[in-house]
């Protein structure tokens, strides 16, 4: 499956952080699956290729079916894979932590709720985006399509709380090495507040936000040192000890660090070992 990314437009760029498409012309010879790991950045995907993937979790079961002629949303806080076994073409939007507030007014963990007409903003979108991404043969048309409805939603965007703003830029430059006590510090609130404040516009809590920025900074760090020693990610990532460390990795991914990078690269890049 190859992977394209494309920058927002500049006016678009503090709400969204890229577009990105998956795309598979070929029909596999025995069904293929690929991984979405837990990110800091809210994702909305939009299937426009005849034939649906499936999206199963960690434990192989359906999560849900993703219906071509709509939109499915994940904030992305456990791994799922998506599964398929025909030519497949997904089209996602990648929202900055504010970004869907920023849009629609409302979080995306907020538009996906139960409570009476919390879904609208999601559920228009969806099937705006559908049409724009299955109306079109070409990745750049796709592209200036979705661009261009985006944009309309722009034009009556409601700003983010500076506030929490801020915090979350904080939260990202420090890898998610900021305790909840110090995140309500410095917006001048309590922890309640703090929480009920960021969950309304990120749509997690604050301290589920930073453990998910912590976690993708373990990848981040192993991209630019994948000889590292598994002690030097712990500190460095700001985990107490190894066994933190394992611990946290497990409940985002699914399974041990070793694990993983085995069944994936095929190969144990990083030792306990000094």
């Amino acid at each position: 499956m190859e992977l394209q990314k494309y920058t927002p437009t500049p006016v678009l760029q503090s709400a969204v952080a890229c577009y990105w498409i998956y795309e598979d012309d070929d029909t596999p010879a025995e069904p293929q699956s690929h991984v979405l790991l837990p990110s800091p950045l809210p994702s909305v995907m939009a299937v426009f290729s005849p034939v649906a993937p499936q999206l199963l979790s960690a434990d192989g079961q359906r999560a849900r079916q993703i219906s071509p002629d709509s939109l499915w949303a994940y904030l992305r806080n456990r791994r799922l894979y998506l599964s398929y076994d025909a030519p497949v073409g997904i089209f996602g939007v990648s929202f900055r932590p504010c970004g869907f507030y920023q849009l629609f007014g409302v979080s995306l963990a907020g538009s996906l709720s139960d409570k009476p007409g919390s879904s609208e903003a999601l559920g228009n979108f969806g099937r705006e985006l559908a049409r724009c991404v299955r109306a079109v043969a070409t990745h750049p048309q796709r592209v200036a399509s979705v661009e261009a409805l985006l944009l309309t939603k722009f034009a009556h965007h409601k700003p983010c709380p500076i506030s929490i703003a801020d915090l979350v830029a904080h939260v990202l430059a420090q890898h998610g090495q900021v305790s909840v006590e110090e995140m309500a510090q410095q917006v001048n609130l309590s922890s309640r507040q703090l929480e009920r404040r960021f969950r309304e516009v990120v749509g997690i809590p604050p301290k589920l936000f930073a453990e998910i920025c912590r976690f993708a900074y373990v990848f981040r760090l192993l991209q630019n040192q994948p000889l590292a020693k598994w002690q030097d990610v712990t500190h460095t990532c700001g985990y107490f000890d190894q066994s933190h460390f394992i611990r946290e990795f497990r409940r985002f991914a699914g399974e041990a660090p070793n694990t993983y990078f085995q069944r994936l690269y095929h190969f144990e890049p990083m030792l306990w070992e000094a």
